[in-house]
């Protein structure tokens, strides 16, 4: 018996962001053709990104970005629950960096897959 394989996809940006639309989000109805389940949680909200660049929305930018890094701390708890962690470093490198070790440490049991033709 197989069963259904769950990802968690860690995107830097969110659905707003192209970068996020192109290299997940387009994937993600594709893989579940496929028995491939992605949980997508980006780094930052689509309201932070946003006002990303505005200088009169810097306080609320800021507490975006903590808000993220409070959102990762979560995923780090939960990847015990998924297979595969799909991870987009293009944003804060400390961060991407501390991710990396995070990940790198989680013990992996390799599901049983079966690929039909």
């Amino acid at each position: 018996m197989t069963r259904d394989v769950r990802v968690l996809a860690l995107p830097a940006l969110p659905e707003f962001a192209a970068a996020t639309r192109y290299r997940i989000l387009q994937y993600v109805p594709l893989l579940a053709e496929l028995g491939i389940h992605a949980d997508v949680r980006p780094f930052l909200s689509n309201r932070t990104f946003a006002g990303l660049y505005d200088r009169a929305q810097a306080l609320r930018t800021a507490v975006g970005v903590i808000a993220g890094m409070g959102r990762r701390v979560i995923d780090v708890a939960r990847l015990g629950s998924y297979d595969v962690v799909w991870y987009s470093s293009g944003a804060l490198c400390a961060v991407a960096a501390l991710m990396s070790l995070v990940i790198r440490r989680v013990p992996v049991a390799a599901p049983e897959l079966a690929v039909t033709a």
